[in-house]
């Protein structure tokens, strides 16, 4: 999981960023109430499901693809081989990728669904729906899926280009798997994030609708 572990520092720091903004940034009267954080909160976690959900789609695809030849994704001596291969080792590892997966998956649909119904009832309440906390996970989710989606990218690429050449030890199973479902999200996100831009006259996502008449 390179690709995660190469968009864990920036994501911290966009965090952080996030925090200090949200908290020195002036309110009206009644713009910040008890709701806020909890709609923040809620924010922040549905953006820890839908990672969590991803992460646990890619290795399962590592692992479907350890199904239909183990050095796909799994490194072995025998590594340019025609036939499947039969290593205890990699077996194991592929059915724990496989388990985790499915368990990362569930998990994280349940934690980002929950969330989501929390950050709807947030919506209702005064101070629940302000579009820095609406727009900010929105960016924060696009630019970790995008970094992750450029890394693992290059590296199923440059791992599969590896592979068929018969040099060294490649896998591309895990990169291709967090690019297959990585990238898609990339995309809508950032697309999302253009439709409700305010220079398109749209709300942000969670923010409430402008009164009739009122200046774009």
């Amino acid at each position: 999981m390179d690709a995660i572990a190469a968009a864990a520092p920036a994501m911290a720091l966009a965090v952080l960023a996030w925090i200090v903004m949200g908290v020195r940034r002036p309110y009206p009267e009644g713009g910040f109430t008890t709701a806020t954080p909890i709609a923040w909160y809620a924010h922040v976690m549905a953006v820890a499901g839908a990672v969590m959900g991803l992460v646990g789609s890619a290795l399962a695809v590592k692992a479907a693809f350890g199904f239909a030849n183990l050095a796909y994704s799994y490194p072995s001596w025998d590594h340019y081989s025609p036939t499947p291969l039969t290593t205890a080792g990699p077996q194991i590892s592929r059915d724990d990728d496989l388990t985790l997966g499915i368990t990362l998956l569930g998990v994280g649909l349940f934690v980002l669904l929950a969330h989501a119904l929390v950050t709807r009832a947030m919506a209702r309440l005064p101070g629940g729906s302000l579009a820095w906390i609406s727009r900010g996970s929105l960016v924060l989710f696009a630019c970790f899926a995008g970094i992750v989606a450029m890394v693992a990218t290059v590296a199923a690429v440059d791992e599969g280009i590896g592979y068929s050449r018969g040099v060294g030890d490649h896998q591309f199973g895990e990169a291709a798997g967090l690019a297959l479902f990585f990238l898609p999200a990339w995309i809508a996100a950032t697309q999302r994030l253009l439709r409700t831009s305010p220079a398109h006259g749209a709300p942000a996502p969670g923010a409430p609708p402008r009164p009739a008449g009122s200046a774009a």
